[in-house]
Order: structure tokens, then C-alpha cells, then sequence
């Protein structure tokens, strides 16, 4: 199982926004080997456009 993460505040102040994060911090996670958590970085935010 992988998960990512993003904190709220911290990259974005809506779910839309935090759901888009996260979900760029998932496929990191599945990209590097699968069954891994992956919190997200602020170079993250450039590439959903937040």
C-alpha cells in the first residue's frame, strides 16, 4: 500500500487543493517502489498548478 501526504495550510487551504498534493506525493511514492508513505514537498506545488 502507498500513501501520500500534504498537511493542510501548508499546501493549500482547500480540499481540492490538498487532495491535488497529495495525490502528487501518491504517485511519488508508487514511482519509487510501491508500499511506501511520501509526505509532500513544496516543489510539489509548481506541478498542480496551486
Amino acid at each position: 500500500m502507498s500513501i501520500g501526504i500534504a498537511m493542510y495550510s501548508e499546501y493549500g487551504d482547500t480540499s481540492t487543493s490538498i487532495i491535488a498534493v497529495a495525490d502528487k506525493a501518491l504517485y511519488k511514492a508508487k514511482i519509487e517502489g510501491r508500499d511506501q508513505v511520501q509526505v509532500a514537498e513544496l516543489a510539489m506545488l509548481s506541478k498542480t498548478g496551486t
